[in-house]
């Protein structure tokens, strides 16, 4: 089974969603991801869904993309582009303090980009104590 075909989509009350995807205003695609764990937390956290621009399986710029793993479900990533060599760097939010862990690096050819995070949406839960 494909990446593309495993990926859970979620619907989204602010598009009109016809099937799994939904048409922007600039008739680009876009599916709603749901983030299923705090590997991106500060930025996203668990709960949160991302509105993912399928039409962008290149990264060019840095930025935050969801990408297709071979041995698992696909996932949110930050990708730093790295000028010089021409390679991606990529890894979790949540190792980016971290000066013990590595982040991996790889040519643009060996990754499987699905989309580019545009922006996110949060449920707030307003809870008064009593």
């Amino acid at each position: 089974m494909s990446a593309r075909a495993s990926l859970k989509v979620v619907p989204d009350p602010r598009r009109t969603v016809d099937g799994d995807t939904a048409r922007g205003a600039s008739g680009k695609r876009f599916i709603c991801y749901e983030v299923p764990s705090d590997y991106m937390r500060p930025s996203f956290e668990p709960g949160d869904r991302v509105e993912i621009d399928t039409s962008i399986t290149q990264a060019k710029q840095d930025g935050v993309y969801l990408l297709a793993f071979p041995l698992g479900e696909p996932a949110l990533r930050r990708i730093q582009v790295m000028i010089f060599t021409g390679r991606l760097r990529v890894y979790c939010d949540r190792d980016a303090g971290s000066p013990t862990v590595a982040s991996d690096e790889y040519m643009p050819s060996d990754i499987v980009i699905l989309g580019r995070a545009r922006r996110f949406f949060r449920e707030t839960w307003l809870w008064r104590g009593e």
